[in-house]
């Protein structure tokens, strides 16, 4: 039904433009900054008249007689948003496991390698941001980590099961070596640490942490595009998975 309101010129325009954009994905290694100009390129195209294509779409709507106000979409937002949640309980004796057998010299060799974790690989530039977000604070001889986070959304998003996975291929990948990640909001680490730093001056060898009560709020990912960056939905958006391919 946009074909009523896209010309037949728009159209040839914009299969060049994904046509162009497709062949300069394959030269690079950064092909997501090609979209992002194709989705700009795109909006251009689309509002060269003065009608913009917001107003075309929201033509299209009316034609099926669909009705979108605040008061019908905001009280189902929340509800899809309380059913696309869970709560992850943290075991403190993992905490404690990694603090009793910490490795400094794992720890720093980390470190120094952390910023090599970018473009590790460039299908899962997205993984590699969620990690360089974070902040190593301890390694384990066992090759355990703990991985703080300032904001708790992305610490979050690592307790999902495929995220984590991808999370420890990155850094397979780029350590050559498998590593566990204990991710933890940097809040909760910052008060484990303080209380195992106060028992360990107190020369208690092996020092017991208070039970994590407070639990990992997990958003659950609507749609399998969830942690994609906003301009790679905006492409899908317009585009269609068909054309636009995410590994």
């Amino acid at each position: 039904e946009l074909s009523q309101y896209i010309s037949d010129d728009k159209v040839m325009k914009t299969i060049s433009l994904l046509n162009n954009t497709q062949y300069e994905m394959r030269k690079t290694n950064l092909p997501r900054v090609f979209i992002e100009l194709a989705v700009f390129e795109m909006a251009n195209i689309l509002s060269e008249n003065k009608e913009p294509i917001a107003q075309e779409i929201t033509n299209v709507d009316e034609t099926k007689e669909t009705v979108y106000n605040d008061d019908i979409i905001e009280p189902t937002i929340v509800e899809q948003e309380h059913e696309n949640t869970e709560e992850k309980f943290i075991d403190v004796r993992l905490i404690e496991n990694i603090l009793n057998n910490a490795s400094k010299e794992k720890k720093l060799s980390i470190i120094m390698q952390w910023d090599g974790i970018r473009n590790t690989d460039i299908n899962y530039a997205n993984i590699e941001q969620i990690l360089l977000d974070g902040q190593v604070e301890a390694v384990s001889t066992d090759n355990k980590m703990i991985i703080s986070y300032e904001i708790e959304s992305i610490c979050a998003s690592l307790y999902d099961i495929e995220v984590y996975d991808q999370a420890i291929y990155i850094l397979q990948k780029a350590l050559k070596e498998r590593f566990e990640i204990i991710p933890l909001p940097r809040r909760i680490w910052d008060k484990l640490r303080d209380e195992y730093v106060e028992q360990y001056r107190k020369k208690i060898r092996y020092p017991k942490l208070t039970p994590i009560n407070e639990p990992i709020i997990i958003k659950k990912p609507k749609d399998k595009y969830e942690f994609e960056p906003d301009y790679v939905k905006e492409a899908i958006d317009i585009f269609g998975e068909d054309i636009v391919k995410i590994k």
